[in-house]
């Protein structure tokens, strides 16, 4: 309703237009219908949001988590993310979501990957269980968001030393078990 107790909703949704027009180059009518669709009566308490995902991740499902892997490996990525839905102008759909939270994070790096999915699946916990509205629905594939990018540096190639390097190395040790360890290592490798 058109009226003073709705300024807020009606700024969201005029914000929301406007990002929609200005994003994805669209008409007023366009942006208009994508927004009727994506908003809902309900209003998404993401803190409670939070516990909750936090309770299901270390009490339910195949892999429950502790208490040292959740806060090293859940809260730093979804801090960002509450930071990102809760602020002014912030993301508005799960894709958004995903997108600004991995871009505090070097492309291609584990803790991009680890960002993407850690909101993905927190985002897929709310629309699935907390009935969240559907645009809170993350992509199904990460890929572009982690990789690289066509401007970013691509992986090196190589091997760290020579093979005069490796042959001393070899040469170093005077028990022939060590020698052989060396020299498996050299030709099959060894994963860090």
């Amino acid at each position: 309703a058109w009226n003073e107790d709705n300024v807020e909703p009606i700024t969201a949704r005029i914000r929301f237009i406007y990002e929609r027009m200005r994003k994805e180059d669209i008409g007023l009518k366009e942006a208009a219908t994508v927004a009727t669709a994506a908003s809902s009566k309900t209003v998404e308490d993401w803190s409670d949001a939070l516990r909750r995902f936090e309770h299901h991740k270390r009490t339910f499902g195949k892999v429950r988590i502790g208490a040292v892997t959740w806060n090293e490996k859940y809260v730093p990525y979804l801090k960002v993310l509450l930071l990102e839905v809760r602020k002014q102008g912030g993301a508005t759909t799960g894709l958004e979501a995903v997108e600004r939270v991995a871009a505090h994070w070097e492309p291609g790096s584990v803790s991009r990957k680890h960002a993407a999915q850690c909101c993905s699946r927190f985002l897929n916990f709310c629309v699935e269980r907390l009935q969240f509205k559907k645009a809170w629905t993350p992509p199904a594939k990460l890929t572009d968001i982690v990789s690289q990018g066509k401007n970013s540096p691509e992986k090196r190639v190589g091997y760290p030393m020579t093979d005069d390097e490796v042959v001393a190395l070899v040469d170093s040790f005077s028990n022939k078990q060590h020698q052989f360890a060396i020299q498996l290592m050299a030709v099959y490798g060894l994963r860090p």
